[in-house]
């Protein structure tokens, strides 16, 4: 019998935190194409990939604690939509963005390590 606790063991936390951080951000990338005109439907479409991006986080819950994987998923998808938007929007990151995503990282580091 196939339960969630045998989906969650089928890859290591880190795989699952790290396919659902990108999901996030193909989810956030097509609800800003939405949200600029390109219709109904990739809203849903990327409001869709939200939902099966937190099951991803949901499944790494099983091997990992919750707030490391919430918060490693958060900087994954934090930090590939931001390049997302340097290099394919062209949109410009401020000093204030750079300086919020390293206190991500040092917040995750001393979650990992000293919690």
């Amino acid at each position: 019998m196939i339960t969630l606790f045998s989906i969650a063991h089928l890859m290591a936390p880190w795989i699952w935190v790290s396919v659902g951080g990108i999901i996030l951000t193909a989810g956030d990338i097509m609800v800003k194409l939405a949200i600029e005109g390109k219709g109904e439907m990739i809203f849903w479409s990327g409001f869709s990939l939200f939902i099966v991006g937190e099951f991803f986080l949901a499944m790494a819950f099983f091997g990992q604690d919750i707030a490391q994987a919430s918060l490693a998923m958060v900087l994954i998808n934090i930090i590939t939509l931001t390049l997302v938007n340097i290099f394919v929007f062209d949109e410009p990151m401020s000093l204030l963005g750079y300086g919020a995503m390293v206190l991500g990282l040092i917040s995750y580091i001393v979650l990992e390590f000293y919690a």
